[in-house]
């Protein structure tokens, strides 16, 4: 509420505007996670990258997502379009996991886009089909495996027939992504990789 609170008073003194709801909301989390002193804290996007609230935190891992046609009517028509907003978060001195595959046709339109911008910045990039990837995905109503690989120090880790809880498809590639994610971040943390294996098929949404 301070930050709010500063807000309103400099737009009283001609000196601002007023914030957005989801500025608002944005300012008042940093303001909780600094107060509450967290170590570490997983940041989504609300809308694009480049414009958002959110692109005001300091360099540290960002992680582009698969990229398709949404919001076009505020982040472009095309997909190289879209994928220089969302490329928008990278920053100099940050590490990039980018997880757009280079098997999928729009996909391999907006990776150089990407990797334009990390170039850029001299940002360090984790590519998917390089340092890690996935295969043989099957989903059913019980759960979902897939066939999950990483490339550590020029090892490749092999994990066949990885099973989480999850239902569908995709899990397999946020599953893939998110443990990636955490390996560049905070390596303090870097649990062996078969223990975060092992822990995935506990995963499960709550309700």
């Amino acid at each position: 509420m301070q930050a709010i609170d500063a807000g309103e008073r400099a737009v009283a003194e001609g000196r601002g505007r007023l914030l957005t709801y989801f500025e608002a909301i944005t300012v008042a989390a940093f303001i909780a996670y600094r107060d509450a002193e967290v170590d570490a804290a997983v940041i989504e996007v609300g809308l694009g990258g480049r414009l958002d609230a959110t692109n005001v935190l300091g360099p540290g891992i960002e992680v582009i997502t698969p990229i398709s046609y949404d919001h076009t009517e505020r982040l472009g028509k095309t997909i190289e379009l879209i994928a220089s907003e969302k490329a928008g978060i990278i920053k100099p001195g940050g590490r990039v996991v980018v997880g757009l595959d280079p098997e999928d046709e729009l996909q391999v339109r907006a990776i150089p886009v990407v990797m334009e911008k990390i170039r850029q910045t001299g940002a360090r990039d984790f590519m998917e089909g390089r340092d890690f990837g996935y295969s043989g995905v099957t989903a059913s109503p019980d759960g979902t495996s897939a066939d999950v690989w990483y490339n550590l120090g020029g090892v490749r880790v092999d994990f066949p027939a990885l099973r989480f809880n999850l239902t569908g498809k995709f899990q397999a590639r946020t599953a893939r992504l998110r443990s990636w994610h955490r390996h560049c971040s905070f390596p303090r943390w870097a649990w062996p990789w078969r223990r975060k294996a092992s822990g995935l098929p506990w995963t499960a949404w709550s309700g």
